[in-house]
Protein backbone atom coordinates (compact mmCIF):
# COMPACT_ATOMS: atom_id res chain seq x y z
CA UNK A 1 0.00 0.00 0.00
CA UNK A 2 2.85 2.26 0.91
CA UNK A 3 4.41 1.49 -2.53
CA UNK A 4 1.29 2.56 -4.39
CA UNK A 5 1.20 5.85 -2.53
CA UNK A 6 4.82 6.60 -3.35
CA UNK A 7 4.17 5.85 -7.05
CA UNK A 8 1.22 8.25 -7.12
CA UNK A 9 3.37 11.03 -5.62
CA UNK A 10 6.08 10.44 -8.20
CA UNK A 11 3.67 10.77 -11.13
CA UNK A 12 1.94 13.88 -9.82
CA UNK A 13 4.48 16.44 -11.23
CA UNK A 14 4.11 15.07 -14.77
CA UNK A 15 0.32 15.33 -14.58
CA UNK A 16 0.53 18.92 -13.32
CA UNK A 17 3.02 20.11 -15.95
CA UNK A 18 1.11 18.77 -18.97
CA UNK A 19 0.28 21.62 -21.34
CA UNK A 20 -3.27 22.27 -22.42
CA UNK A 21 -4.02 21.48 -26.06
CA UNK A 22 -3.92 24.45 -28.45
CA UNK A 23 -7.33 25.79 -29.35
CA UNK A 24 -8.54 24.85 -32.86
CA UNK A 25 -7.54 27.22 -35.65
CA UNK A 26 -10.37 29.42 -36.80
CA UNK A 27 -11.87 28.32 -40.11
CA UNK A 28 -11.76 31.85 -41.53
CA UNK A 29 -9.08 34.51 -41.71
CA UNK A 30 -9.05 38.03 -42.95
CA UNK A 31 -7.21 38.48 -46.24
CA UNK A 32 -5.66 41.74 -47.38
CA UNK A 33 -8.33 44.25 -48.23
CA UNK A 34 -10.77 42.93 -45.64
CA UNK A 35 -11.99 39.88 -47.60
CA UNK A 36 -12.63 36.68 -45.69
CA UNK A 37 -10.91 33.55 -47.03
CA UNK A 38 -11.63 29.99 -46.01
CA UNK A 39 -8.69 28.05 -44.56
CA UNK A 40 -8.34 24.27 -44.58
CA UNK A 41 -9.47 22.55 -41.44
CA UNK A 42 -9.22 18.98 -40.24
CA UNK A 43 -12.96 18.77 -39.65
CA UNK A 44 -14.29 19.84 -43.05
CA UNK A 45 -13.55 19.87 -46.82
CA UNK A 46 -10.84 22.15 -48.19
CA UNK A 47 -12.27 25.17 -49.94
CA UNK A 48 -10.87 25.89 -53.42
CA UNK A 49 -8.92 29.14 -53.51
CA UNK A 50 -10.58 31.89 -55.44
CA UNK A 51 -8.84 33.01 -58.67
CA UNK A 52 -7.15 36.42 -58.45
CA UNK A 53 -8.85 39.21 -60.26
CA UNK A 54 -7.47 39.77 -63.75
CA UNK A 55 -5.34 42.86 -63.90
CA UNK A 56 -5.95 45.22 -66.80
CA UNK A 57 -3.47 44.71 -69.61
CA UNK A 58 -0.58 47.15 -69.60
CA UNK A 59 -0.51 49.60 -72.47
CA UNK A 60 2.04 48.73 -75.21
CA UNK A 61 5.41 50.34 -74.75
CA UNK A 62 6.41 53.05 -77.14
CA UNK A 63 9.05 51.61 -79.49
CA UNK A 64 10.53 55.04 -79.95
CA UNK A 65 11.49 56.71 -83.18
CA UNK A 66 12.99 54.50 -85.90
CA UNK A 67 16.76 54.41 -86.26
CA UNK A 68 18.05 57.03 -88.67
CA UNK A 69 19.10 55.71 -92.09
CA UNK A 70 22.76 55.09 -92.73
CA UNK A 71 24.47 58.05 -94.38
CA UNK A 72 24.52 57.82 -98.15
CA UNK A 73 27.52 60.08 -98.67
CA UNK A 74 29.98 62.42 -96.99
CA UNK A 75 27.66 65.27 -98.00
CA UNK A 76 24.78 64.15 -95.74
CA UNK A 77 23.65 66.71 -93.18
CA UNK A 78 24.56 64.47 -90.23
CA UNK A 79 28.08 63.97 -91.57
CA UNK A 80 28.55 67.69 -92.27
CA UNK A 81 27.52 68.39 -88.66
CA UNK A 82 30.26 66.01 -87.45
CA UNK A 83 32.82 67.67 -89.70
CA UNK A 84 31.76 71.10 -88.40
CA UNK A 85 32.80 69.91 -84.94
CA UNK A 86 35.94 68.11 -86.13
CA UNK A 87 37.39 68.20 -89.63
CA UNK A 88 39.22 64.92 -88.96
CA UNK A 89 36.04 63.01 -88.01
CA UNK A 90 35.92 59.46 -89.35
CA UNK A 91 33.02 56.96 -89.35
CA UNK A 92 33.23 54.09 -86.84
CA UNK A 93 35.48 51.28 -88.08
CA UNK A 94 32.68 48.70 -88.07
CA UNK A 95 32.07 46.49 -91.10
CA UNK A 96 29.43 44.36 -89.40
CA UNK A 97 26.57 45.93 -91.34
CA UNK A 98 28.17 44.82 -94.60
CA UNK A 99 26.28 47.58 -96.39
CA UNK A 100 28.37 46.71 -99.41
CA UNK A 101 28.68 49.05 -102.38
CA UNK A 102 28.76 47.81 -105.98
CA UNK A 103 32.53 48.25 -106.05
CA UNK A 104 32.98 46.18 -102.88
CA UNK A 105 33.44 48.82 -100.15
CA UNK A 106 31.96 47.83 -96.75
CA UNK A 107 30.05 51.13 -96.55
CA UNK A 108 29.55 54.31 -98.54
CA UNK A 109 32.05 56.37 -96.51
CA UNK A 110 34.96 53.93 -96.49
CA UNK A 111 38.09 53.93 -98.65
CA UNK A 112 38.63 50.25 -97.85
CA UNK A 113 37.47 47.42 -100.13
CA UNK A 114 36.33 43.97 -99.08
CA UNK A 115 38.69 41.13 -99.98
CA UNK A 116 37.41 38.81 -102.68
CA UNK A 117 38.47 35.17 -102.45
CA UNK A 118 38.53 32.20 -104.80
CA UNK A 119 38.32 28.50 -103.98
CA UNK A 120 41.12 27.71 -106.46
CA UNK A 121 44.32 29.62 -107.27
CA UNK A 122 43.56 32.58 -109.54
CA UNK A 123 46.63 34.71 -110.34
CA UNK A 124 44.55 37.46 -111.95
CA UNK A 125 42.34 37.77 -108.86
CA UNK A 126 45.41 37.73 -106.62
CA UNK A 127 46.88 40.73 -108.43
CA UNK A 128 43.58 42.61 -108.12
CA UNK A 129 43.11 41.91 -104.41
CA UNK A 130 46.70 42.08 -103.19
CA UNK A 131 48.10 44.84 -105.37
CA UNK A 132 45.53 46.89 -107.26
CA UNK A 133 42.83 47.39 -104.62
CA UNK A 134 45.31 48.42 -101.89
CA UNK A 135 46.68 51.08 -104.26
CA UNK A 136 43.16 52.46 -104.76
CA UNK A 137 42.61 52.53 -100.99
CA UNK A 138 45.93 54.28 -100.38
CA UNK A 139 45.04 56.94 -102.95
CA UNK A 140 41.65 57.49 -101.32
CA UNK A 141 43.22 57.82 -97.86
CA UNK A 142 45.76 60.38 -99.12
CA UNK A 143 42.97 62.32 -100.80
CA UNK A 144 40.98 62.36 -97.57
CA UNK A 145 43.92 63.75 -95.61
CA UNK A 146 44.18 66.62 -98.06
CA UNK A 147 40.48 67.35 -97.51
CA UNK A 148 40.97 67.43 -93.73
CA UNK A 149 43.93 69.78 -94.03
CA UNK A 150 41.96 72.15 -96.25
CA UNK A 151 39.02 72.09 -93.83
CA UNK A 152 41.26 73.04 -90.92
CA UNK A 153 42.74 75.96 -92.84
CA UNK A 154 39.26 77.11 -93.81
CA UNK A 155 37.98 77.04 -90.21
CA UNK A 156 40.90 79.02 -88.84
CA UNK A 157 39.70 82.02 -90.83
CA UNK A 158 36.10 81.71 -89.54
CA UNK A 159 34.43 84.07 -87.09
CA UNK A 160 31.07 82.29 -86.71
CA UNK A 161 29.39 78.89 -86.90
CA UNK A 162 27.93 79.52 -90.34
CA UNK A 163 31.43 79.89 -91.75
CA UNK A 164 32.58 76.69 -90.00
CA UNK A 165 29.61 74.81 -91.40
CA UNK A 166 30.44 76.00 -94.90
CA UNK A 167 33.99 74.69 -94.42
CA UNK A 168 32.59 71.37 -93.23
CA UNK A 169 30.25 71.11 -96.24
CA UNK A 170 33.21 71.74 -98.53
CA UNK A 171 35.20 69.06 -96.69
CA UNK A 172 32.30 66.59 -97.06
CA UNK A 173 32.12 67.20 -100.80
CA UNK A 174 35.89 66.72 -101.01
CA UNK A 175 35.76 63.40 -99.09
CA UNK A 176 32.87 62.22 -101.25
CA UNK A 177 34.95 62.87 -104.36
CA UNK A 178 37.77 60.80 -102.85
CA UNK A 179 35.63 57.69 -102.37
CA UNK A 180 34.12 58.18 -105.80
CA UNK A 181 37.59 58.17 -107.32
CA UNK A 182 38.42 54.99 -105.37
CA UNK A 183 35.33 53.31 -106.81
CA UNK A 184 36.41 54.19 -110.33
CA UNK A 185 39.92 53.01 -109.55
CA UNK A 186 38.62 49.54 -108.67
CA UNK A 187 35.78 49.10 -111.13
CA UNK A 188 37.63 50.73 -114.00
CA UNK A 189 41.33 50.24 -113.35
CA UNK A 190 41.47 46.99 -111.37
CA UNK A 191 38.50 45.47 -113.15
CA UNK A 192 39.92 46.20 -116.58
CA UNK A 193 43.34 44.86 -115.58
CA UNK A 194 41.77 41.63 -114.30
CA UNK A 195 39.80 41.16 -117.52
CA UNK A 196 42.98 41.66 -119.55
CA UNK A 197 44.83 39.17 -117.34
CA UNK A 198 42.04 36.59 -117.69
CA UNK A 199 42.06 36.97 -121.47
CA UNK A 200 45.83 36.44 -121.63
CA UNK A 201 45.52 33.43 -119.32
CA UNK A 202 42.80 31.88 -121.46
CA UNK A 203 44.91 32.37 -124.58
CA UNK A 204 47.91 30.74 -122.90
CA UNK A 205 45.83 27.76 -121.78
CA UNK A 206 44.39 27.33 -125.26
CA UNK A 207 47.92 27.29 -126.67
CA UNK A 208 49.20 24.72 -124.14
CA UNK A 209 45.98 22.80 -123.59
CA UNK A 210 47.32 19.43 -124.75
CA UNK A 211 50.50 19.67 -122.65
CA UNK A 212 48.63 20.86 -119.55
CA UNK A 213 46.09 18.05 -119.91
CA UNK A 214 48.94 15.52 -119.62
CA UNK A 215 50.57 16.89 -116.45
CA UNK A 216 47.74 18.60 -114.54
CA UNK A 217 46.45 15.40 -112.97
CA UNK A 218 49.98 14.44 -111.93
CA UNK A 219 50.36 17.83 -110.18
CA UNK A 220 47.08 17.35 -108.29
CA UNK A 221 48.42 14.11 -106.82
CA UNK A 222 51.69 15.66 -105.58
CA UNK A 223 50.44 16.94 -102.19
CA UNK A 224 49.27 13.48 -101.15
CA UNK A 225 52.43 11.79 -102.41
CA UNK A 226 54.78 14.38 -100.92
CA UNK A 227 53.08 14.45 -97.51
CA UNK A 228 53.99 10.79 -97.05
CA UNK A 229 57.72 11.58 -97.37
CA UNK A 230 60.07 13.50 -95.14
CA UNK A 231 60.83 16.48 -97.41
CA UNK A 232 57.55 18.13 -98.41
CA UNK A 233 59.09 21.28 -99.92
CA UNK A 234 61.73 19.38 -101.88
CA UNK A 235 59.14 16.92 -103.17
CA UNK A 236 56.82 19.72 -104.33
CA UNK A 237 59.73 21.48 -106.04
CA UNK A 238 60.51 18.28 -107.95
CA UNK A 239 56.81 17.99 -108.84
CA UNK A 240 56.85 21.53 -110.24
CA UNK A 241 59.95 20.73 -112.29
CA UNK A 242 58.20 17.73 -113.86
CA UNK A 243 55.13 19.88 -114.52
CA UNK A 244 57.14 22.51 -116.38
CA UNK A 245 59.10 19.86 -118.26
CA UNK A 246 55.77 18.57 -119.55
CA UNK A 247 55.24 21.86 -121.37
CA UNK A 248 52.54 23.50 -119.21
CA UNK A 249 53.26 27.13 -118.13
CA UNK A 250 54.06 27.78 -114.47
CA UNK A 251 51.01 30.03 -114.04
CA UNK A 252 48.79 26.93 -114.11
CA UNK A 253 50.76 24.82 -111.61
CA UNK A 254 48.98 26.06 -108.49
CA UNK A 255 45.56 25.64 -110.08
CA UNK A 256 46.37 22.06 -111.07
CA UNK A 257 47.71 21.25 -107.60
CA UNK A 258 44.58 22.54 -105.90
CA UNK A 259 41.86 21.58 -108.36
CA UNK A 260 43.24 19.22 -110.96
CA UNK A 261 42.28 19.34 -114.65
CA UNK A 262 38.69 20.29 -113.85
CA UNK A 263 39.79 23.61 -112.34
CA UNK A 264 41.22 24.59 -115.76
CA UNK A 265 38.26 23.25 -117.68
CA UNK A 266 40.39 20.39 -119.01
CA UNK A 267 39.06 16.86 -119.48
CA UNK A 268 40.01 14.30 -116.89
CA UNK A 269 42.59 11.78 -118.10
CA UNK A 270 41.15 8.45 -119.21
CA UNK A 271 42.48 5.42 -117.29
Amino acid sequence: MRSLALLALALMPFACTRRAESPPIAAHATAPGGATASLPSASGPVAAPSAPAASPSAPPRDAGPPAPPAPASWKDEAIVAELARDCAWEPPADDSSRDETPSGRPNLLSCKFLFEQSCVPDPCLDVQEETCKPKCTAGCDACGKRCVTGCGSCKRACQDDACKRACAASCGACRDACVGAADRCVTGGCGAAREKCNAARAASLAKHKRACAKVCQMASECPGTCSAGGDMSGCMAACRTRFLAGGCPSEFFGTCVMGGPGALGLPLPTP
